[in-house]
Parts: structure tokens; sequence; C-alpha cells
């Protein structure tokens, strides 16, 4: 079995006539195969392939759904997945928010009368205040919160036919990546992940004028 990277294309070309037995089949943007017809069956059983994967075979102009190829019997009883456009993004302008939420909320505990003793006094040498948290919210906190929201969304969206192992990972461990890799799922603008990055600069400023 060979790996060449790849890139799917789902537009339909004409019929194939020819018998060819040999089928080849993108897995995590990478070509796989040579493989039969009864090996692309039993991937899809066992959920290691969707409907909407690409493959190939001799005689056919470029990559193609599985869904839209001659081996549309073996999903015709599986639904398309819903279009992106017909997808609720109100979790993830949450998640996009959020960010900046956290920022006013550290900025305005910043400057907290007792924070700002606090501050001080661990400039003194000898305070014994040296190991002073600039931090008002653990970052334990705030990754709870977006991993499940995240996990939240990514639940959503499995249940309207798009699965991804990358989405459940990206969602608990890198927030971003999750946002842009959904808005390319999707086929979306990715407003909402540059929306968040921009959040997580703006938070950044406003906690830095509360401390200065």
């Amino acid at each position: 079995m060979t790996e060449q990277t790849i890139s799917g294309d789902d537009s339909m070309p004409p019929p194939i006539n020819n018998a060819a037995g040999e089928w080849y089949y993108v897995e995590n943007g990478t070509r796989k195969g040579p493989v039969t017809q009864s090996t692309i069956e039993q991937l899809l059983s066992e959920k290691k392939l969707e409907p909407d994967a690409q493959v190939w075979r001799k005689g056919m102009k470029e990559w193609i759904s599985i869904r839209n190829s001659e081996l549309f019997r073996l999903v015709e009883s599986e639904p398309p997945p819903v279009s992106g456009d017909q997808i609720n993004n109100s979790i993830v302008w949450v998640i996009a928010l959020l960010p900046l939420v956290f920022g006013i909320i550290e900025a305005y505990m910043a400057t907290r009368p007792e924070v700002v003793l606090a501050r001080r006094l661990a400039m003194i040498p000898g305070s014994g205040l040296t190991e002073f948290h600039e931090r008002e919210i653990p970052w334990q906190i705030t990754m709870a919160i977006n991993s499940i929201l995240c996990l939240w969304d990514e639940r959503r969206l499995n249940k309207a036919g798009h699965s991804e192992k990358w989405m459940t990972i990206s969602a608990v461990l890198l927030v971003p990546v999750y946002l842009f890799l959904r808005a390319k799922k999707l086929k979306q603008r990715p407003i909402y992940a540059i929306t968040w990055v921009a959040m997580l600069v703006l938070s950044i400023i406003l906690v830095a004028s509360a401390q200065s």
C-alpha cells in the first residue's frame, strides 16, 4: 500500500464503464491503495472512511467522493452531511468572544486596591511577596471552559454528519486551530476564528494596561 499527498475534489466525472477492480482512496490527506471494492466497503462499515471520502481508479479523470462514484450503492443509505450554511454558529461565536470576556474580568480584578498593593509590595526586595502572580484567572479554568464549549460544538457537528478525529483533539487542546479547521470543513469564512485571535490580542492589551 502506498501513500502520497493529494488534494481532493468533489466534482462528478463522466460515468466509468470499465470494470477495474482496484481503487485508491484518501485518508488524512494521503493517497492509499490499491484496494478492492470489498475493502472500501469494510472501511466504510468500520467508520474508517466517510461517505464523502475521495476515491479514484484507472480510467477516471479525477478524484471524487464515494457518494458520487460507482461505489455510491455502498453509502446510499447514508444521508450527506448538513451543509455549512445550515449549521448554527452560536456556540463558536461565544468561544470567539471569550478571550475578551476573560480579559475584561482580569483587567477589572487587577485594579482592585488589594491587588495593586500586593503587586507593589512584590516589587520591594524582602517583602516576602516575590511569588505574586499576575494572572487573576487560573489558565486551567479558561482552558476548561473553552474545551467544554468546543466539545459541545463538535458533538453538534458530529450529529450533522461532520465527523473527524482531528476535530475532537483540537477542540480539547487548540481552540484557534479547531475554529479554523471547523470553518474549512464547513466551507465557511473563518471570521469567528479570526475574531478569537483579535479578542485574545485585545484582552492582553487590556490586562497589561490595567497592571501598568
